[in-house]
């Protein structure tokens, strides 16, 4: 007896079961392949945020210990002004300007001689309220100059 295709197919899959084996079909393994595509781009994602910065904000940082520690009811008192050191290698520069004076002050053996000057000085600015004189206060600006 001779056997047709249909029968040929048959064979070949009855083979394939007795081996054991099972075949996936090409759209679920597409399909998986994306799922865990995804989840490493979502990991790798989330282990980026998770790192901490290497460059930190110094000025920024040192800036809002400045104004709080000069501060007395939200206005600047340009007695007060003094710089924190920000790190034990780094000098800090602060400059508190009205149209009625300015005042600096420095901490530190490396600190900046003036604010903007020196291309590698981490820089941030804040407009603030001074008092310049007992019961008149005045529009100015609180600098800092932070140099690594």
């Amino acid at each position: 007896m001779s056997r047709s295709s249909g029968d040929r197919r048959v064979a070949a899959s009855e083979r394939i079961a007795a081996d054991g084996r099972a075949a996936v079909e090409p759209v679920a393994a597409l399909i998986a392949l994306v799922a865990v595509g995804a989840a490493l781009g979502l990991y790798a994602g989330a282990l980026a945020d998770a790192a901490p910065d290497r460059e930190r904000d110094l000025a920024g940082t040192t800036l809002d210990r400045v104004e709080r520690d000069a501060a007395v009811g939200g206005v600047v008192d340009p007695s007060r002004l003094s710089v924190p050191a920000p790190d034990p290698y780094a000098g800090a520069t602060a400059m508190l300007e009205t149209r009625r004076g300015s005042w600096v002050a420095r901490s530190g053996e490396n600190a900046p001689d003036a604010i903007g000057r020196a291309a590698g000085d981490d820089i941030a600015r804040a407009t603030v309220t001074v008092r310049v004189a007992p019961g008149e206060n005045a529009r100015g600006t609180l600098s800092v100059a932070v140099r690594r």
